[in-house]
C-alpha cells in the first residue's frame, strides 16, 4: 500500500492483542482515525476499532464499527502494567458473540502540556497523546493527495458549531462542539451535471483557525478548502481530533442509487481544543496534471488585452491577438461579423499576404468549462494605396474670376489631401477640390496635390493656372443709315490679353463668318435692316457690345413675320412684325382679310379674347416707296370644359341596369373619369357610366371629372338609389323540414345542412337558378358520404331542376340503395319518364321529361303513397303503406352505386325533405322559376308610418337568423337587430329611422 505523508503534531504507537483468540493487526488505519482493521480468520469479519478519551473517568473509550450492532466500552488499566489498557469483552462475526476476551492497547505516556505529569493522569485537562506508526490508508485509490490543518478553541469557550458546506445544492454537514457533547447532521444532494464541491469549516463561536497550506481564513473566520472532485464510489474521510486519542472519526461515502452521501458519527465527545480535517482525493477532473484538491478555485475566462483594430496594405501581413485569464484549458474561436471563422481557434489570428476581401469586423470568444466571454470588436481594413483616376486640369481664367481644380482618387479610404503651389503646401487646401477666388496674375503658376491614405500616397501632375486680362470694348459699333445697294460697315475696338476673338450677331443670332473687328454688308438691302452687336472674347472671358441698328432706305421689307398662336379664352394675345425700308413705315393689321380698326402699330394687342377673335391675322406695311403684306398668323382659342348636362340621381330596382350620363363642351379632346364615393372607377372613362345589374353595394353617390388641355371640372353628385322591385317574381322561402340543399353554385356544398358532396368529373354550367351541375353521361357523378340525416324512415321528398341532354334508357338522378336491391330509395329517369323507388315499390311516371329544357321534377312519399310531379303538376301516384329502408350507403347524384346509369345533362337546386311536400309547395317552387328558393334574405318593402317610424318587411330562408343593418351613407353599416326567420317572412319596426336625412337598409345572414 502506498503511504501518504501527514502534517501532524503528535505521534502514537498502537498495539493490539487478545487473550481469547489471535487477532491479526493489518495496520489498515483509516486516515488519522487511530483505528485498526482486525481480522478473525475465515469466520470473522473486518471491524474498525477506535478509542476516545473519557474526560470523566480518565479511561479511554472504544467503539467497534463494521459489525452490526455497534459495541462500545471502556479500556481500563491493567493492574501492575502502567500505560496498558484492556477491554472486558468483544463481539465479532456479524453481530454474534464468539468469545469474550481482552483487547489490549498500549499508550506511551505523553506530557503534551510539558507540566511534568503524564497527560493520561490529568483528568479533564487538555491532553494530547503522541502516537507513532500512524499510517494513512490509501482510500479509495492507489494514489492519494490530502490536506490537513487545525482549529483552536478560544479560551473559556466550551460551545460552538462547525459547518462543512458544498456549493452543490442544499449540501452541508453541521455539528455543535462543546464540553462532553458534539452532535452532527449531514445531508447532501449532488448538483446535476457536476461532481464538484468545496468543503468549508466555519466556527461560529469566533475561534481563530490555524492550519497549514492550502487552508485559507477570511475575516469572519471561515475556513475554505480547495475544490476537489467526488466521483461515484469514491469516499471522503474527515477527522476531528481532540485532547485524547481519537476525538471523532466520520466517513462519507457516495451512494449512486440514492444520489447522497452516508454520514457516520460517534455520540460521546469530551472537551477538546483542536479539530483536524483530512481529505483524500487523487482525481484530476480537468486533466491539467494537478490533483483537483490542489487546484486553485475555478474562474470563468476574462479578457485582459482586447484585440485591436488595424489598417494594413494589401499583400502584407498582420496579427490580431487576445490575452485572457481563467481556469485552464481556455478555448478560442475567432468570429467575423458574428460568424465563426473556420480554423481560427488560437489566441492569435494571423493574416498573411492579406487581400481586401480579408477586411471585416473580428472578435473572439474565449471559453472554458466554467463560462465564456466575448472580446470587443476589432476592425481589420486591408486597403490599397491611393491612385489618381482624374488628374487636375490646367485652367485659364480672367482677372478677379474664380479658378477651381479637382482631383479624384481610388484605393482605400480615408484619404487626406494637400494642395501645393510651386511645390509649396497651401494652407487649409486639404480637400479634393481647390478653389481660388478673385484670381490675380500672382496666382499664375503650377498646382499639384498629394493624396494620402493609411498605407501610401500619390502626387498628381502639375496643372497650370493662367490669369489673363478679360476683353474690354473701347469703341462701340454705331447705328448706320444707308441707301439700298451701298455697303454698310460696323466697327468695334477692344483691349485684353491676346488673342481676342469676335463674333457678330443679327437679332441675337451668330452671323456665319462674321469674326473680325469689322463687319461689312455689301449691297445692303432693306431686308438687312435690324439690330447688330458683337461679342469679344479671349481665354479670360468675354464682353458684348451695345446694339447698333442698320437702316436701309427703299421699299418696305418684312424681316420678322407674325407668328401663329394658341391662347385661352379670356386671355391676352400679341402679334408682332418687324420690317425695314425707308422711314416712316405704316402698319395695318387685318383679321381674315378685313382691316382691324386702330390696329396700325408693329404690334397688335388683343385683350379678353373670345371666339370672335379666332382667325388668321396679316399686316400691311407701307412707306413712300411701296407696300408689302405679311404672311398669315392664326389665333386658336382654347376653351376649358363646361358641363352642359349634369348626371342625375336615379332610383333603380335590384338586378336592373342603371346608367349615368353627362354632356360637356370645351376644346377637344375631353377626358372623363367617373367616381364612386370620390374614388375613381376603373375603366369608367366615357360620357356615360353603365351598371349592368344594380345591387345594394352599388348604391351611393356618383360624379364625373372632366379634363382637357386647358382645365378641368367636377360634375355635381348623382345618387343611385335602390328602388323597390315592380312586377317581378322574387324567390320563395324554403319549405320546412329541409334536410339538404345542393344549389350547384360552383361547388357541391350542402347549403341547408352538412351533407357536402365530392365531385367526380362533374363541372358547372348556367343553370335554372344561377349555376347547375353538368354531367357528361359517362363517368361524372357526385358522392355524399352517409349520415344519419340521409336515412328517411316514413316520409321523404326529392326535388331537382333537370335538363337532360342524353337519352339513356335509365339515368339515375339520386340513388341511395344497393344496386338492384330494395334497401333504400332512388329517383331516376327511365325511358324519358320520371321513376321513384321506395324499398321494393316502384312508381313510374306518365309524362315525358323533355330534353334540352329545365323541368322541376319531384317525388314524395308520406308513408302511405308515392307521388311524382312535373313542373309543379301531379303526374301520377301509387298507394303503398310501408316504411323506408335505411342503410349506411353513400348517396350518389347523377349515377347508381356502381358508377353506372350515368345521367347526361344539367341538374340544379337538388333538395331533400324529411316530409312529403304538398302540391302547393311544389307549385310555389316552380313558380319562383329562376329566382328559386331564398338562399339568404331580402327586404320586400319599406313603409313609413306615423311617428317617424319605418316598417321593414323581409323574407328569406326558413330557419335562418337574419341581421338587419342600416346606413346613412351606404358605406358604414350598423347592426340594428338579429331575428330568427321561423316562417320565411319577417317584419321589423325601426322607431329611429327618420332621425337622419337619409337611411339605407340591408339584411344579411350572419
Amino acid at each position: 500500500m502506498k503511504k501518504a505523508a501527514l502534517f501532524l503534531f503528535w505521534l502514537a504507537v498502537i498495539s493490539l492483542t487478545s487473550s481469547a483468540q489471535t487477532l491479526t493487526n493489518t495496520a489498515n488505519f483509516l486516515g488519522t482515525c487511530r483505528s485498526v482493521s482486525l481480522s478473525f480468520g475465515t469466520a470473522g469479519n473486518d471491524s474498525y476499532f477506535f478509542t476516545t478519551y473519557d474526560g470523566t473517568t480518565g479511561y479511554p473509550q472504544y467503539q467497534l464499527i463494521g459489525g452490526a450492532p455497534f459495541y462500545s466500552g471502556e479500556l481500563r488499566p491493567r493492574a501492575g502494567q502502567p500505560g496498558i489498557y484492556e477491554t472486558d469483552y468483544v463481539m465479532y462475526n456479524n453481530g454474534s458473540f464468539i468469545s469474550y476476551g481482552n483487547f489490549v492497547i498500549s499508550l506511551t505516556t505523553y506530557d503534551g502540556d510539558t507540566n511534568g505529569l503524564p497527560d493520561i493522569t490529568q483528568l479533564n485537562q487538555a491532553v494530547n497523546y503522541t502516537f507513532t506508526g500512524i499510517q494513512t490508508m490509501d482510500y479509495p485509490s492507489s494514489s492519494s493527495t490530502y490536506i490537513s490543518g487545525g482549529l483552536v478553541r478560544a479560551a473559556g469557550t466550551n460551545v460552538g458549531t462547525f459547518v462543512i458546506n458544498s456549493p452543490m445544492e442544499n449540501s452541508s454537514i453541521t455539528g455543535t462542539w462543546g464540553l462532553n457533547t458534539l452532535t452532527g447532521t449531514a445531508s447532501y444532494t449532488r448538483k446535476a451535471g457536476s461532481n464538484y464541491m468545496t468543503f468549508t469549516a466555519h466556527n461560529t463561536a469566533g475561534t481563530n483557525f490555524t492550519g497549514g497550506t492550502p487552508f485559507s481564513v477570511d475575516s469572519v473566520n471561515q475556513l475554505t478548502l480547495p475544490q476537489f472532485n467526488m466521483v461515484n464510489s469514491q469516499g471522503l474521510t474527515y477527522v476531528v481530533l481532540g485532547n485524547t486519542v481519537f476525538t471523532r472519526t466520520s466517513q462519507k461515502r457516495y451512494d449512486a442509487s440514492a444520489n447522497y452521501f452516508d454520514f457516520l458519527q460517534t455520540t460521546s465527545w469530551p472537551d477538546f481544543t483542536q479539530w483536524h480535517f483530512e481529505i483524500t482525493d487523487a482525481h484530476d477532473q480537468d486533466n491539467n496534471g494537478i490533483p483537483d484538491l490542489s487546484d486553485a478555485a475555478p474562474t470563468v475566462p476574462s479578457i485582459t488585452t482586447q484585440p485591436q483594430s488595424v489598417i494594413i496594405k494589401t499583400n502584407t501581413s498582420t496579427i490580431l491577438s487576445v490575452v485572457a485569464t481563467g481556469t485552464a484549458p481556455l478555448s478560442y474561436q475567432w468570429r467575423r461579423s458574428g460568424t465563426n471563422f473556420p480554423g481560427a481557434t488560437t489566441p492569435s489570428l494571423a493574416f498573411n499576404n492579406a487581400k481586401t476581401t480579408s477586411s471585416g469586423t473580428y472578435s473572439v470568444v474565449v471559453s472554458n468549462r466554467f463560462g465564456t466571454v466575448t472580446s470587443s470588436n476589432a476592425v481589420l481594413s486591408v486597403i490599397t494605396p491611393p491612385i489618381i483616376t482624374t488628374q487636375p486640369a490646367s485652367l485659364t481664367v480672367g482677372i478677379s474670376s474664380n479658378a477651381l481644380f479637382n482631383v479624384t482618387a481610388s484605393g482605400g479610404a480615408p484619404y487626406s489631401y494637400q494642395w501645393r503651389f510651386s511645390n509649396t503646401n497651401l494652407a487649409s487646401a486639404t480637400d479634393s477640390s481647390l478653389l481660388i477666388t478673385n484670381a490675380q496674375t500672382n496666382n499664375t503658376g503650377g498646382y499639384s496635390v498629394i493624396i494620402n491614405n493609411p498605407v501610401g500616397s500619390v502626387t498628381s501632375i502639375v496643372a497650370t493656372l493662367t490669369v489673363v486680362l478679360q476683353p474690354a470694348i473701347t469703341t462701340q459699333p454705331t447705328d448706320l443709315n444707308v441707301d439700298a445697294g451701298s455697303t454698310a460697315s460696323f466697327v468695334v475696338a477692344a483691349t485684353g490679353t491676346p488673342t481676342l476673338h469676335y463674333q457678330w450677331q443679327y437679332f441675337g443670332a451668330n452671323i456665319a463668318g462674321a469674326t473680325g473687328s469689322i463687319y461689312s454688308i455689301p449691297n445692303a438691302q432693306p431686308a438687312r435692316t435690324g439690330p447688330y452687336q458683337v461679342i469679344v472674347s479671349n481665354a479670360g472671358g468675354s464682353a458684348i457690345s451695345s446694339v447698333a441698328n442698320l437702316t436701309v432706305s427703299g421699299p418696305p421689307a418684312i424681316i420678322i413675320q407674325p407668328l401663329s398662336q394658341t391662347n385661352l379664352v379670356g386671355g391676352t394675345n400679341t402679334f408682332s412684325v418687324f420690317a425695314g425700308g425707308s422711314q416712316p413705315l405704316h402698319y395695318q393689321w387685318n383679321l381674315n382679310g378685313f382691316p382691324l380698326p386702330d390696329a396700325t402699330d408693329s404690334n397688335l394687342l388683343l385683350s379678353n379674347i373670345q371666339s370672335n377673335n379666332a382667325g388668321t391675322y396679316t399686316v400691311t406695311v407701307t412707306n413712300s416707296s411701296g407696300s408689302i403684306l405679311s404672311s398669315g398668323a392664326s389665333l386658336v382659342i382654347l376653351y376649358p370644359p363646361v358641363i352642359t348636362s349634369q348626371p342625375q340621381t336615379i332610383a333603380i330596382p335590384v338586378t336592373l341596369p342603371a346608367t349615368f350620363t353627362v354632356s360637356a363642351t370645351g376644346t377637344a379632346p375631353l377626358s372623363y373619369q367617373w367616381l364612386f364615393y370620390g374614388t375613381n372607377l376603373p375603366g369608367a372613362t366615357g360620357t356615360s357610366y353603365a351598371i349592368p345589374s344594380v345591387q345594394a353595394p352599388k348604391a351611393g353617390p356618383y360624379s364625373v371629372f372632366i379634363t382637357n388641355i386647358v382645365g378641368s371640372i367636377f360634375s355635381q353628385t348623382a345618387t343611385l338609389i335602390i328602388a323597390a322591385p315592380t312586377n317581378t317574381i322574387d324567390c320563395v322561402p324554403a319549405p320546412t323540414n329541409m334536410i339538404s340543399w345542393w344549389t350547384a353554385d360552383g361547388n357541391a356544398l350542402d347549403l341547408q345542412g352538412t351533407n357536402h358532396g365530392n365531385l367526380t368529373n362533374t363541372t358547372f354550367a348556367a343553370g335554372k337558378v344561377g349555376q347547375a351541375f353538368s354531367f357528361n353521361g359517362t363517368n361524372a357523378f357526385i358522392q355524399i358520404p352517409h349520415s344519419p340525416s340521409l336515412n328517411f324512415t316514413n316520409k321523404i321528398s326529392i326535388l331537382a331542376w333537370v335538363n337532360p341532354t342524353g337519352t339513356n334508357v335509365t339515368t339515375r338522378l339520386l340513388d341511395k340503395h344497393t344496386f338492384g336491391g330494395s334497401d333504400g330509395w332512388h329517383l331516376q329517369i327511365a325511358t324519358n319518364r320520371l321513376q321513384m323507388k321506395i324499398g321494393g315499390t316502384t312508381l313510374n311516371g306518365r309524362a315525358t321529361v323533355p330534353l334540352n329544357t329545365f323541368t322541376l321534377v319531384a317525388g314524395t312519399f308520406d308513408g302511405s303513397a308515392l307521388k311524382l310531379y312535373n313542373n309543379g303538376v301531379l303526374d301520377t301516384n301509387l298507394v303503398s303503406a310501408q316504411s323506408i329502408p335505411t342503410n349506411a350507403l353513400a348517396l350518389r347524384i347523377g349515377a347508381d352505386p356502381t358508377g353506372g346509369s350515368n345521367y347526361k345533362g344539367l341538374m340544379d337546386e337538388v333538395m331533400l325533405f324529411n316530409r312529403a311536400l304538398t302540391a302547393a309547395e311544389i307549385q310555389s317552387i316552380y313558380n319562383a322559376g329562376t329566382n328559386g328558393l331564398c338562399k339568404g334574405a331580402s327586404i320586400e318593402s319599406l313603409a313609413v308610418i306615423p311617428g317617424s317610424q319605418v316598417l321593414v318587411n323581409m323574407k328569406g330562408r326558413t330557419g335562418a337568423a337574419f341581421q338587419l343593418e342600416s346606413s346613412f351613407d351606404f358605406s358604414t353599416w350598423v347592426p340594428i337587430i338579429t331575428l330568427t326567420n321561423r316562417t320565411g317572412t319577417l317584419q321589423y319596426n325601426d322607431t329611429e329611422a327618420l332621425d337622419v336625412p337619409m337611411n339605407f337598409y340591408r339584411v344579411t345572414v350572419p
